[in-house]
């Protein structure tokens, strides 16, 4: 089943699910692209913009963890809110 399907039929907190895919935090969480662009600080607008630029085409609705790795990969980490870059948690 796809990643997508399974972000919609699966409720987070699923001791069964989070089980059967526990990955690293950034790369198992289905994503919009609104959720993306408040990561980056920017509009959904310039996300979208960002994205035309590089050539990344994603499926519609709501993101697959794949594609919001892609992105990730694309335009890099995010940085979070106190300046460090997410690469860098403690």
């Amino acid at each position: 089943m796809p990643a997508a399907v399974l972000c919609l039929i699966q409720p987070l907190g699923s001791i069964n699910y989070l089980k059967k895919h526990k990955q690293p935090k950034m790369s198992n969480t289905c994503k919009t692209r609104l959720q993306i662009a408040e990561e980056y600080g920017i509009s959904r607008r310039t996300l979208y913009r960002l994205l035309k630029r590089y050539k990344i085409d994603l499926p519609a609705g709501v993101l697959p963890p794949e594609a919001v790795q892609r992105i990730y990969q694309e335009l890099g980490r995010p940085n979070r809110a106190d300046g460090h870059n997410a690469d860098n948690q403690m």
